[in-house]
């Protein structure tokens, strides 16, 4: 389904269970993703845009699901439901996601976050996988709601100022066990 450029809101339930769509256009220019607008879209698993990076995660248009860079605000319940949706990212612009905005959504693994002050109501993620991680902030909202409902969180670094990264190689007998790896982390 191509939504038309120029379009800056999805209405409340446009699209409410239509389980058979697979894709979806999404116009930069929308801002506002109603209520219920794809509720039980369970089909819906990529988008159809002119590029394929994400917010600083790589996105798979196979199977990732890219959000409008101007986007503010998801709707309760809006991709309630979506079962094939496995990762998103949300753009700086996000204000607010709606409560049971993604719940029931069975095969995400991952949400960036990168807006750091967004509004996430409760249940948003509700039901997610027990594998499901957000990303975002240090003292982020977003690390905010991880915490507060036992969901696995993983930090971006927004500046490598006040961070510290150690390299190590290990090795056994002399042997080298590994190539090496980094390990980074911020420091307040």
């Amino acid at each position: 389904v191509y939504l038309p450029d120029g379009m800056t809101s999805i209405p409340d339930a446009l699209f409410d269970g239509c389980s058979a769509m697979e894709w979806l256009r999404l116009p930069e220019t929308v801002t506002h993703i109603g209520d219920n607008a794809l509720r039980g879209c369970a089909s819906l698993k990529y988008y159809v845009l002119d590029q394929t990076e994400g917010f600083g995660l790589t996105l798979d248009p196979a199977t990732d699901f890219r959000l409008p860079s101007n986007l503010e605000s998801v709707g309760t319940g809006a991709f309630q439901g979506c079962g094939a949706l496995t990762a998103l990212a949300f753009p700086k612009t996000m204000q607010s996601i709606g409560s049971n905005a993604f719940s029931d959504c069975k095969s995400l693994s991952r949400a960036e976050i990168y807006a750091p002050n967004v509004e996430i109501q409760n249940g948003a993620f509700g039901n997610a996988p027990a594998d499901f991680t957000i990303c975002g902030y240090v003292n982020s909202t977003a690390y905010t709601y991880a915490m507060q409902n036992n969901i696995h969180f993983e930090y971006f670094l927004e500046d490598p100022v006040g961070t510290r990264t150690l390299s190590v190689a290990v090795q056994a007998g002399g042997q080298p066990i590994t190539d090496g790896f980094t390990v980074r982390w911020y420091e307040d």
